[in-house]
């Protein structure tokens, strides 16, 4: 028989050791083939192997193969996304597998030019990477595309024209770009590994919050939510990077709040980092996530999932998907992240038949917007010429405007109120001496060589600072000078200045790699040389030898493990093991001094008297526990006997779990088994606890010990002197006889039928009884003999066919809780089950036990694709083909009441056929009439009420009051001017209500009760 059967393609590579070596992409792994193949089969040439049974088989040349040209256009995890030319004026997308590349000169990069092997039926098996690209098709180049794929997002805006170079082969496309030019101006490029849809957003969001026409206390709002880490902004440990991702913030507000006019500026350039990158991305997935978990019920979202089920679609998978690095976000996503930050968020989606544009509303917006660019599969930011003009970028040089190129209403609108005027003077101080010490980082300058100096640039920034301010106001000297002073103590600050350069707070000199809880920084030399002075050189905290705790040289604030860890990296396991092994030695001096030893099994440390057992294995205590569950030794795998554990250990029975007084006569290998227990595995002749079958010596030795009790008479007997029966009771032969001459062939100990004999047996008996007398079928009503009835333990007497029929008429309906009731209406006995089993067939039995199931377990079966799973209301969403319906009628799902609704719908189709219908006006179950009287008489068993046919009254008050209490509708219906009188003794409803029951009124659809009408 083959097995997963399958077709694989190599290439010929090269000869050795006198074998053919193929390598095959689609496995990764090379394939030696006979010598016999070097001649028939030239080097670069393509072999088909077939492959199945997990082994490769026979190896033909092969000529059949097609090839295509591609170029890839995203990378991602596991593959390439590859735009493959269908046709002169159509491209598709695929996606490859990266293992289908071979890489020999030219490494695939975004961009690349591939070639594409495929079998005949379709099947790529290869992909060549071209050293050479083809030439670009010939259309007008827009400045500013240069940076085609970016490691983050693009450094510069580029020009919305750009895009039709991408798409040169596509007319409709080139179409929906010029459209799209007329609202918008650029797009800024992201990277296309997954991420892309939720760096576009952070990105985006952040440039919003750094451009000048944002007010300053939203983002003020946004860091405070993030700070106070609660509801969708809290952290998730080992996935958010919160602190990070504050820090940039930060970073940018302090921009901002000096000069609206640099965040954006620095918002530009600062995410080019791919560490910063991936923190904004977490950050954003985090906060769409946490969305998701804590507003799952809301109606904009609960369309998407399905509501707590197992499976694909559930609020538990959904967030999985959205917390994975790497996974392209979906529609849920979209909302989440919509009403997370609260701004109107435009999907402008350029297809390959058009422009589409999504846009998703919060429910509570701060009145922006943001825009993103769809193409097939990736997101990039894109920007409206109305962003384009408010950030004061040029698409030409790709730079930003000056900042004096706005109107003065716009610097009055953006730089505040003259009272605040000093302070955003110091803040930008500030920030300009922040960007000098970045400076002198990148040319390497000390902290001393820039110092001097300060106080002049100071002043030089003063000069410009004030030429492009226009206002009346003048800060006083004395407020200028106690702003210079204090900026100049706080740069004089080595901590300040240390934190700036990023060096070492020790040496002052290098640049540091590590900063301790306590806020130092250090550089690398420095902190290894603190460990080992201060570890004797084995980097190790070791309170077994009493080591002292290692300080921070700064501030003698004591330096945790987790941080050790942090300095050594990938090393520390070898140390760590060093000092598991130093551990082990010092414990292993100690241990041997005191005389004590390590039990195997608990590892723990025992004295000699734990010992006591023969078997010597393991400590006292715990083969205790192990003969407790099994004779087989976890140790050496050996059975534990009895002679090794006697006085130490009572041995528990494996059946009844009861202390062990006299063991079995047959021993099996894995348990102890006591002989109560032995004397019920002689009927089955198999170990009543692990089924082992006993042989045949074993069986004749219990045979001839064990003696059996009649259930009935109390009796001792041999197994020859027991008769089998139906019932689970022990019974001898005399008391079985009696049972079935004298009881009706049932069980006088269980009230149970036993198995029926014939008459011939019975005239073999010394005092045979006389037949049993006939009994009459509950349902049939026939008599029959009581050998050919069956009985419940109710004492009702069914004939088989009867009592067959009506199980499983039961089992057919599904109407199954808890077990099928007697077929008598007011009795409420179980059927046992051992009368189902001797009756019904397999399949049946087994259809039972599967509804039965179901039914305690809340399963249910989908009626579209037949597959079953877990449910906890009867509104339900089938996770394979995702049909919806209802799980107690298996219909579409409804409103109201499994029986309301099958009213409804038998009303709907009677009235299709253009039946005359009348509902009982108690429980509203439609009706037919033929011509004859209009008086019915509800046949529901909770129902019975007589009623008119005509107008769906009911019956009694008209007979005792009059014709009046017909509906007004009603031919039946006459007018009656008098006064009507409590009658309880004659009108039933009079009766049941307490009081003159109502006349009835007018239905708004004849014979038809709509919600609220009687």
């Amino acid at each position: 028989m083959e097995l997963n059967k399958r077709e694989v393609f190599g290439r010929a590579q090269i000869v050795k050791d006198n074998k053919l070596l193929v390598y095959i992409p689609e496995d990764q792994m090379h394939l030696a083939l006979p010598s016999s193949w070097i001649s028939k089969a030239p080097i670069n040439s393509v072999i088909r192997i077939y492959h199945y049974n997990d082994k490769y088989h026979k190896a033909e040349l092969y000529n059949a193969y097609s090839t295509v040209d591609g170029i890839i256009v995203e990378d991602r995890i596991e593959n390439y996304l590859v735009n493959v030319q269908a046709s002169y004026n159509s491209s598709v997308c695929i996606i490859v597998p990266k293992n289908l590349f071979t890489i020999d000169k030219v490494k695939p990069l975004v961009g690349s030019q591939v070639t594409l092997y495929k079998s005949e039926n379709g099947k790529i098996w290869n992909v060549i990477v071209k050293e050479e690209k083809n030439a670009e098709p010939e259309i007008q180049k827009i400045e500013g595309g240069d940076e085609e794929y970016p490691e983050t997002v693009g450094k510069s805006r580029i020009n919305i024209y750009y895009l039709k170079s991408e798409f040169a082969f596509n007319s409709k496309i080139i179409e929906c770009i010029e459209k799209l030019g007329t609202e918008y101006a650029a797009f800024r490029r992201s990277r296309g590994d997954g991420n892309c849809y939720y760096r576009a957003v952070g990105v985006s969001y952040i440039e919003h919050l750094c451009r000048p026409t944002t007010n300053l206390s939203q983002f003020e709002k946004f860091i405070s939510k993030l700070e106070k880490r609660q509801g969708i902004f809290r952290e998730i440990n080992g996935f958010s990077r919160r602190k990070e991702f504050l820090k940039l913030l930060d970073y940018l507000y302090s921009c901002k709040k000096a000069n609206v006019w640099s965040a954006i500026k620095e918002a530009q350039n600062i995410f080019q980092d791919i560490n910063d990158d991936e923190t904004i991305v977490r950050e954003m997935r985090a906060i769409a996530s946490l969305y998701l978990v804590d507003n799952s019920t809301s109606t904009k979202l609960s369309g998407f999932l399905i509501s707590d089920e197992i499976g694909y679609g559930t609020t538990q998978s959904v967030y999985m998907k959205m917390m994975k690095m790497g996974e392209e976000a979906e529609g849920v996503a979209f909302n989440c992240m919509s009403e997370a930050l609260q701004i109107r968020i435009h999907h402008i989606c350029l297809r390959r038949d058009g422009l589409d544009i999504h846009t998703f509303e919060p429910e509570e917006s701060n009145n922006s917007d943001m825009y993103l660019l769809l193409k097939p599969g990736h997101y990039d930011l894109l920007y409206t010429h109305k962003q384009i003009q408010d950030d004061c970028y040029d698409l030409e040089t790709c730079q930003f405007l000056p900042q004096g190129s706005q109107n003065r209403s716009d610097q009055q609108a953006v730089r505040g109120a003259p009272e605040d005027y000093t302070a955003k003077l110091l803040n930008h101080v500030q920030y300009l001496y922040e960007n000098l010490y970045h400076l002198s980082v990148s040319n390497k300058l000390h902290r001393s060589d820039l110092l001097p100096d300060f106080g002049q640039r100071i002043s030089s920034f003063w000069n410009e600072f004030t030429s492009l301010d226009n206002c009346n106001y003048s800060p006083s000297l004395s407020d200028l000078t106690k702003a210079e002073e204090n900026l100049l103590k706080l740069a004089k600050s080595d901590n300040f200045a240390c934190r700036l350069l990023e060096i070492c707070f020790y040496c002052q000199e290098k640049q540091a790699c590590i900063m301790l809880k306590c806020g130092h920084l250090y550089c690398q030399e420095d902190i290894i040389d603190c460990l080992e002075q201060q570890t004797a050189g084995m980097f190790l905290l070791n309170p077994f030898e009493k080591t002292s705790p290692i300080t921070c040289l700064m501030c003698t604030q004591e330096i945790s493990q987790d941080e050790v860890k942090a300095v050594l990296g990938n090393t520390w396991q070898d140390y760590d093991k060093m000092r598991e092994e130093r551990q082990k030695q010092y414990q292993h001096k100690i241990d041997r001094g005191q005389g004590i030893i390590i039990c195997p099994n608990c590892e723990g440390r025992k004295k000699q008297e734990d010992f006591r057992n023969k078997h010597k294995c393991m400590c006292d205590s715990c083969i205790s526990n192990i003969v407790s569950q099994t004779k087989i030794c976890p140790i050496c795998e050996e059975e534990i006997r009895m002679e090794e554990i006697v006085g130490i250990v009572k041995p528990v029975c494996g059946y009844c779990q009861e202390v062990i007084t006299e063991f079995s006569l047959v021993k099996c290998k894995t348990h102890w088994l006591c002989i109560n227990c032995e004397s019920f595995s002689y009927l089955p002749q198999n170990c009543i606890f692990c089924h082992r079958n006993f042989s045949k010596g074993e069986y004749e030795l219990i045979s001839t010990h064990h003696k059996f009790y009649c259930d009935i008479c109390k009796g001792s007997f041999n197994q020859e002197d027991l008769n089998p029966s139906l019932c689970p009771c022990t019974i001898c032969k005399g008391c079985f006889n009696s049972c079935v001459n004298d009881n009706g062939s049932v069980c006088y100990f269980c009230g149970r039928m036993i198995e029926e004999i014939d008459i011939s047996v019975l005239k073999k008996f010394e005092d045979p009884a006389p037949l049993p007398s006939k009994k009459s079928c509950a349902v049939c009503i026939e008599e029959f003999s009581r050998a050919e009835m069956l009985t419940l333990s109710c004492d009702h007497y069914f004939c088989k066919n009867c009592l067959v029929g009506y199980l499983e008429s039961e089992i057919d309906s599904g109407r199954i809780i808890n077990g099928i009731k007697c077929p008598i209406p007011e009795c409420l006995e179980i059927v046992d089950g051992s009368i189902m089993i001797a009756n019904l067939s397999p399949e049946k039995w087994d259809h039972y036990n599967k509804i039965s199931i179901k039914k305690q377990y809340k399963i249910t079966e989908c009626p579209k694709c037949n597959s079953e799973f877990e449910i906890d209301q009867n509104k339900v969403r089938c996770p394979q083909c995702k049909a919806k319906f209802c799980a107690a009628c298996l219909k579409d799902q409804h409103e109201g009441s499994c029986d309301e609704n099958e009213r409804k719908e038998l009303l709907r189709d009677l009235e299709k056929e253009g039946e005359s219908v009348s509902e009982c006006p108690g429980c509203h179950y439609p009706y037919l009439k033929d011509n004859a009287c209009d008086h019915v008489k509800c046949t529901q068993p909770d129902c019975g009420i007589e009623f008119c046919f005509r107008c769906s009254c009911i019956r009694a008050p008209t007979l005792v009051h009059g014709n009046h209490y017909h509906r007004p509708e009603c031919n039946f219906h006459a007018e009656y001017n008098g006064e009507d009188v409590y009658s309880p003794d004659k009108c039933i409803e009079c009766k049941k209500l307490g009081r003159l029951c109502p006349k009835p009124q007018k239905l708004k659809a004849q014979r038809k009760f709509d919600e609220g009408e009687v």
